[in-house]
């Protein structure tokens, strides 16, 4: 099905022209190069821990550490320097503020988040601009939402549509998706929103909400196992039906989509992390023995 990604704008509403989105850049992960010394303290603090799990546990008396603090700091600093190559950080996913464009303006350097789109059951083809927003200057208007029901609509294609790809070598957890709703009028506009992801084909709804002919923003939940660790894209679909006229339109604003982005570690990192807990216990004990 192709889509007419033309702008149309009410009547009442003059159109502004603004660039589009610059295509974002991806961000290389952050690297560990120990130095040489540094490293070979780590190996150190590993061999003993080795011993200690293959039964040769006769060398922490032979051969133990000169400076058992210094080592445990030593493994500590490892450890951290490793864990930073995974660190996630918080941010906005997608924010879509409608301001006469279909695009995001996150600045979320490892994604990247589609322009909204919208399915053929909507008249006219093309959502329309209203000048009413929630917290900007404009909102964005589908129409002709008049299905009965929630299956109606899925079958109708009545519903807008975005998606986020994800860059390379990173996971995506989400945490809430957030958008500003208006009925236009009622019983004229949609009563009933709901949304759908591909991650199980768009069958199950993920939260919905009964919007009111006053603004107001609603919060859907997305902190269920099934929104964290995806390393795929990901596209959300956001349906309405139960309108009484096809005139009627319900308004969107401020779409927003929360989460955190994190590099997937490699097998060597996942090691090194392990290892590093293991010594690190290996030491505790040792500190414990009497005469330590």
């Amino acid at each position: 099905m192709q889509l007419n990604t033309q702008v149309v704008v009410e009547p009442e509403i003059k159109t502004d022209s603004r660039s589009d989105r610059t295509q974002k850049t991806q961000e290389s992960r952050p690297g560990n190069v120990p130095n040489n010394k540094l490293y070979m303290q780590i190996r150190e603090a590993f061999r003993i821990a080795d011993a200690a799990q293959t039964e040769e546990a006769d060398i922490l008396k032979t051969s133990p550490p000169k400076n058992m603090k210094n080592y445990q700091k030593i493994i500590l600093c490892a450890l951290a320097l490793t864990a930073s190559a995974v660190a996630t950080h918080a941010d906005t996913i997608a924010f879509y503020g409608f301001e006469n464009v279909f695009t995001s303006s996150d600045s979320e350097a490892n994604t990247i988040a589609s322009a909204v789109t919208w399915g053929g059951g909507l008249n006219p083809a093309t959502p329309v601009f209203s000048g009413t927003s929630f917290g900007g200057s404009r909102s964005l208007a589908p129409q002709d939402l008049t299905e009965s029901s929630a299956a109606d609509a899925v079958t109708a294609g009545d519903y807008l549509e975005f998606t986020i790809e994800l860059g390379t070598d990173v996971e995506l957890s989400l945490t809430e998706l957030t958008v500003a709703l208006q009925r236009s009028n009622d019983p004229g506009s949609a009563s009933d929103w709901f949304v759908r992801t591909s991650l199980d084909g768009f069958i199950a709804d993920v939260g919905s909400v009964n919007p009111t002919t006053t603004f107001a923003e609603y919060s859907i939940d997305l902190s269920d196992a099934a929104f964290q660790n995806i390393s795929s894209d990901l596209t959300f679909r956001l349906y309405a039906y139960g309108g009484a006229s096809s005139s009627s339109s319900l308004r969107h604003d401020n779409l927003t989509l929360l989460g955190t982005v994190s590099a997937i570690p490699e097998p060597a990192m996942t090691g090194l992390l392990m290892m590093g807990a293991s010594a690190l216990c290996v030491l505790a004990i040792r500190r414990r023995r009497p005469g330590n």
